[in-house]
């Protein structure tokens, strides 16, 4: 398999993993809320709230990584002019929106894979706090 294949199969790979991050941070929200609930009522200890930072973080992280992750594939593949037509726009966009730190942005496939992972088990960890399960 040519680089600009294994680049391409990577951009799609982590084009898609960016949105795990999006469900696992909405998924969170409502756990949050009922822990934080608990800890207003006096259920549960106020450490409890750490778990929420977690909760909502990981999943954010996995959500970047994998955004600059993939946004760093698109760049490499506009360089070598074999960006598809789908990518084009996301990729002007980010120019237009943040070029200077476009240049900075780099590729981090092994984490941007364990992120989705971490934030997963953050966010099961959670509702197991908020009472959800057990």
């Amino acid at each position: 398999m040519s680089a600009s294949a294994l680049l391409l199969d990577r951009l799609q790979r982590h084009a898609n993993l960016r949105w795990v991050g999006v469900g696992l941070f909405l998924a969170s929200a409502p756990g949050v809320v009922l822990v934080v609930g608990r800890v207003v009522t006096g259920h549960a200890p106020l450490g409890y709230l750490i778990a929420c930072l977690g909760a909502v973080g990981l999943p954010l992280g996995a959500f970047g990584t994998n955004n600059d992750t993939a946004v760093h594939a698109m760049r490499e593949l506009d360089a070598e002019r074999g960006l598809p037509s789908r990518f084009a726009e996301e990729l002007a966009d980010e120019r237009r929106l943040r070029a200077e730190e476009l240049a900075e942005v780099h590729a981090s496939p092994k984490s941007a894979f364990v992120f989705p992972i971490l934030a997963s088990l953050a966010v099961l960890w959670l509702y197991h706090l908020a009472g959800v399960f057990g």
